[in-house]
């Protein structure tokens, strides 16, 4: 993905993208995330575009929603969860446990 400024020839950011988003979001000052239609959670720094964190199977189907802050990112899926991230154990990338925080899955339907 390629930001541009109105008023220059040249792209002022370059996001690595594996597959095509299927969802886009910014917070408030310096993080933005995507998900993909493979159900690939990643995360970027805005100003930088340096990738923070790239999660292969945050769900086993598309992600279909997801909001965030500076805090956590909440994804919601066609696998019909909703799943809860700190970002800061995203960015550490800490495999030794779950790397989402919390997960409903009671729901009948996709998540939209």
């Amino acid at each position: 993905m390629t930001v541009w400024r109105w008023d220059k020839k040249e792209p002022l950011l370059r996001f690595p993208l594996r597959e095509q988003l299927s969802v886009f979001r910014t917070s408030a000052s310096s993080l933005c995330a995507g998900g993909d239609k493979k159900g690939h959670l990643t995360l970027w720094h805005m100003q930088s575009g340096e990738l923070l964190a790239d999660v292969e199977s945050a769900h086993y189907m598309e992600v279909s929603d997801l909001d965030l802050n500076e805090e956590m990112i909440i994804t919601g899926g066609k696998d019909c969860k909703v799943k809860v991230w700190l970002v800061a154990d995203l960015v550490k990338n800490d495999t030794s446990r779950p790397l989402h925080f919390c997960e409903f899955g009671d729901h009948t339907a996709e998540v939209t």
